[in-house]
């Protein structure tokens, strides 16, 4: 009996060692799991931020080394990361059934060219078409990095990339979105329109304004020429120039082009863009415009289907990572709240004179003390375009006169002493940062910032400024207390300065 028992105890203490030897088997194993597990799960919620951070540093240094260098620029976008994906089969027919339009010389300064950009972008839409992204420098755009006139520019004085004043991507989804044409690079129009494939068609806008002698400067024809072009262009409102690219060489500068017909347009007197498509342009493929104005007096009088919103386009646009870079070290060196105060002076000397630019500046001067006073912020940002980044139509007039270069660096001294400005003086080692258009935009984007904002005088730039302010300040529901003081804002052309 005994023994019997013994012998059972032996096997349920055998069966129980062995079942709890692998219980115990069992629990570590699922436990060293469960570890794992969580190990994994947090590397796994880790190693994206790792990858991105790698990502960023990776893109920022090999697009920071690339904007460094103006001659390596392509013509992809600055700031975005490279795109490696293969274009489909699919993708590259629908490439093959584009129609360009493709714009050699852009009209205006930063504002009213990004303007007459989306004009640009709205006709082509309604013309079946794209149009080409164009090219950035000093707040002025070009069809070609090697500019348009004269001899190519040398590799540090070309033309960068769009996208180092805007968000390009960003910029292209809010055309489609807006139902208008979107941009495509310059190699695809190249690609689309070379020699043996396609002619190119050459066209010249006449303007009520235009001169003759710019006509032939530009394609070295005679008074004669001019004066039968003139006349030719009464009949129908276009006519044959077989001139232009003889005087621009402008296939040779675009690469490997074939020059097909070549048009001279009446700006003004062609309206229907459905008679510009139908009659002028007819079913070419590949269209240069030479140079573009956009809409309105002294430019173009298309009339679209649709209606477009041009200044509130603009408004939205996106600046480039760059150019908000460099404001947020502006605002973070001026640190807390502070007045803005831009100053456009240009029309003020072109259409008035140097005294009425004296007494609004004068003005300007007492409103913004009063205001520090008032409020209690002794902190001003002053932008002006009679810096040497300013206008560059105020640096030819300045370079022509002397006495007026003399006056206009006393007023500049005088604003700066009187409100103890501060500005914005970019360092020289990176030409990017030298660029006037990336400064005004980078301005732009701190005059917006300020708690208070005073303007003198007008213009697009200056008003996409206030409207700038204005959705900021309404978009955010704890700021109250601003204002806008705008001085000398009632311009129109009283007389036209002439360099003495």
């Amino acid at each position: 009996m005994w023994l019997v028992f013994l012998k059972r105890r032996f096997v349920v203490t055998r069966f129980g060692l062995s079942f709890g030897i692998k219980i115990c088997a069992l629990l570590s194993v699922f436990i060293i799991y469960q570890l794992g597990q969580e190990t994994s799960l947090e590397t796994t919620r880790l190693l994206p931020r790792i990858i991105q951070t790698m990502d960023n540093e990776k893109n920022y240094k090999m697009n920071h080394y690339k904007m460094m260098d103006p001659g390596s620029l392509g013509s992809e976008c600055c700031y975005h990361s490279f795109n490696s994906e293969k274009v489909s089969e699919d993708d590259a027919e629908d490439e093959k059934r584009l129609r360009f339009l493709f714009v050699l010389h852009h009209y205006e300064q930063i504002t009213k060219t990004t303007q007459n950009l989306i004009y640009l972008a709205a006709v082509a839409k309604e013309m079946n078409r794209v149009i080409i992204e164009p090219f950035v420098r000093d707040s002025r755009m070009c069809g070609l990095p090697s500019g348009w006139l004269g001899a190519p520019r040398k590799e540090r004085r070309k033309f960068y990339p769009l996208s180092l004043y805007y968000d390009v991507e960003f910029m292209n989804d809010l055309l489609r979105k807006s139902g208008i044409a979107t941009m495509r690079k310059l190699e695809l129009f190249k690609q689309n329109c070379r020699s043996g494939e396609e002619n190119t068609t050459l066209l010249h806008f006449m303007f009520n304004d235009q001169s003759r002698e710019d006509m032939q400067k530009w394609y070295k024809i005679s008074p004669l020429t001019y004066q039968r072009v003139k006349e030719n262009i009464l009949q129908s409102g276009w006519c044959d120039c077989s001139f232009i690219d003889g005087g621009l060489n402008v296939t040779n500068r675009i690469g490997n082009l074939t020059p097909g017909r070549q048009i001279c347009v009446d700006a003004e007197r062609v309206k229907s863009i459905k008679l510009f498509k139908d009659e002028i342009i007819k079913d070419d493929k590949c269209v240069v415009i030479i140079h573009w104005r956009g809409f309105g007096r002294d430019r173009s009088y298309f009339k679209l289907e649709t209606s477009l919103n041009d200044r509130k386009l603009v408004h939205s646009l996106r600046l480039s990572k760059h150019v908000l870079r460099q404001a947020k070290t502006i605002t973070e060196a001026i640190g807390g709240e502070y007045i803005s105060i831009h100053i456009r002076s240009e029309r003020q000397i072109l259409w008035y004179d140097v005294a009425r630019l004296s007494q609004c500046l004068e003005t300007l001067i007492e409103k913004a003390t009063n205001l520090t006073k008032t409020t209690g912020i002794n902190k001003v940002f002053v932008s002006s375009d009679m810096t040497r980044h300013g206008s560059d139509t105020l640096r030819s007039l300045t370079a022509q006169n002397s006495t007026l270069a003399h006056k206009m660096k006393q007023l500049k001294r005088l604003v700066s002493k009187r409100l103890n400005a501060i500005k914005y003086n970019p360092k020289s080692n990176d030409p990017l940062n030298m660029d006037s258009g990336v400064i005004a935009l980078t301005q732009m984007n701190v005059l917006i910032g300020g708690s208070h904002l005073l303007t003198l005088g007008s213009g697009t730039f200056q008003q996409r400024i206030v409207d700038g302010f204005v959705e900021r300040k309404s978009g955010n529901k704890r700021v109250n207390n601003w204002t806008i003081t705008r001085i000398c804002n009632k311009e129109s052309k009283v007389n036209s300065y002439k360099p003495r």
